[in-house]
């Protein structure tokens, strides 16, 4: 029986190979017959690269971490001085605002960036 060499993929090959198939629209056995990975080896690879990416959408990138944070300072500075103007304009007996609230935690509003003000997404 002779033995067979196995061939070794690098991560950057492999990325390579995954993007000809999801990005260029190369069917699997196309990739496979230039080459040289089984069709299961390519589906296998794909795992990883599925549980990475619903990590990347489930928290924020290193680039947004510092603007989430300021987003969510911004939104409590903000909450607490609706509730002052609230509390103003209940004791000269004026109706509140339409667009604030006159309770103690403010009321969760979408701000421009897309970003609840509340907290960060």
């Amino acid at each position: 029986m002779s033995q067979r060499n196995r061939r070794a993929f690098s991560p950057a090959q492999k990325a390579d190979l995954l993007r000809k198939h999801h990005v260029d629209k190369v069917s699997i056995s196309e990739v496979c017959n230039q080459n040289e990975p089984l069709p299961s080896m390519l589906y296998g690879w794909q795992h990883p690269l599925w549980d990475q990416s619903a990590l990347a959408e489930a928290r924020p990138s290193l680039r947004e971490q510092p603007l989430c944070a300021e987003v969510v300072a911004l939104g409590a500075r903000l909450a607490k001085k609706e509730h002052v103007i609230a509390e103003l304009r209940r004791s000269a007996n004026l109706p509140p605002l339409a667009h604030g609230t006159d309770d103690e935690g403010g009321q969760t509003r979408q701000g421009a960036c897309g970003y609840l003000l509340t907290g960060c997404v």
